[in-house]
């Protein structure tokens, strides 16, 4: 956890194993005086119109299933390479479906949707090839179909 821990350092307190998950890979949880995201978008929106400033963001922990296939995927990924930036996306993912999943709001959208775009690219030749094997062959090119005016 400890190379989850730094790698996400920016967004979460700390990176622990959960003995309460069963379905999930990971979920973010505050501390026993820390603020749901729903209380936390309350108070900003609060201070914003007071014109403050709200600067108390705590951040939440990161719990995760040490027993689900996602964490033993990244636990593997991370033993053959912690440099890789697909393994380092991989493990942004996760904290990023984790906090969406909480109510979080996600900080870089583009960022996320970038890393989606580069895993989903990320898929591996045999996996392509299977795939593509699969697909109907249609040697007579696109279907034609008259558009339908609607006034």
């Amino acid at each position: 956890t400890n190379w989850l821990k730094n790698l996400l350092s920016s967004n979460v307190e700390a990176v622990q194993i959960s003995n309460r998950l069963t379905e999930s890979p990971a979920v973010l949880v505050q501390g026993q005086f820390g603020m749901s995201p729903t209380m936390e978008r309350f108070m900003r929106a609060q201070a914003s119109t007071t014109g403050r400033d709200f600067s108390m963001r705590m951040k939440p922990t990161l719990e995760i299933n040490p027993t689900h296939p996602i964490i033993k995927t990244l636990d593997a990924k991370f033993r053959d390479d912690k440099h890789d930036k697909n393994n380092q996306d991989y493990a942004k993912l996760l904290y990023d479906v984790a906090a969406m999943a909480g109510g979080y709001n996600i900080e870089d959208p583009n960022a996320l949707a970038t890393r989606i775009m580069s895993l989903m690219d990320y898929a591996p030749a045999d996996e392509t090839k299977k795939n593509a094997e699969h697909q109907p062959k249609d040697d007579d090119g696109p279907e034609v179909v008259d558009a339908e005016v609607v006034s």
